[in-house]
């Protein structure tokens, strides 16, 4: 049971990976993202995502983003590996069972995996009417 590449997911219903496929569908810079149905991450059958670690492994359900309101963060996301050490078989087969498990069997619900970031600086910009907040903070802050 292979991973599967963002371009192949069309299921609208899960907000998270169904609005990385359009952006990036759309010419906006995604990260690596590769994906697969949460009881296939939850076998322990599907091996490394196609690039080294480190990575963050996400939980995608149909009952965790909407297009009216999100939820994320309901379900776990989990780090696996440290920066500049490969991480261990044993570790990513767990963290693809817990955080398929977290979503406690929806249906539709999909595990994906992206590299984990290590930014050097950090930043969040908020559009909300006529204001715009912008912030920024180095790294360890």
């Amino acid at each position: 049971m292979p991973w599967r590449s963002l371009a192949s997911f069309t299921d609208p219903s899960i907000g998270k990976l169904h609005r990385l496929r359009r952006a990036q569908g759309r010419g906006l810079s995604v990260p690596k993202t590769v994906w697969a149905p949460a009881e296939e991450a939850a076998s322990g059958a599907l091996g490394a995502p196609p690039w080294p670690g480190p990575w963050i492994v996400r939980s995608a359900a149909p009952d965790e983003d909407g297009q009216e309101s999100t939820a994320a963060g309901r379900y776990l996301s989990l780090n696996v590996g440290a920066p500049g050490a490969p991480p261990e078989g044993e570790e990513l087969t767990a963290a693809l069972g817990r955080v398929a498990d977290s979503m406690g069997g929806a249906a539709g619900a999909c595990v994906f995996a992206q590299p984990l970031a290590n930014p050097e600086r950090g930043g969040v910009a908020i559009f909300a009417g006529i204001i715009n907040t912008h912030t920024e903070a180095p790294e360890g802050t």
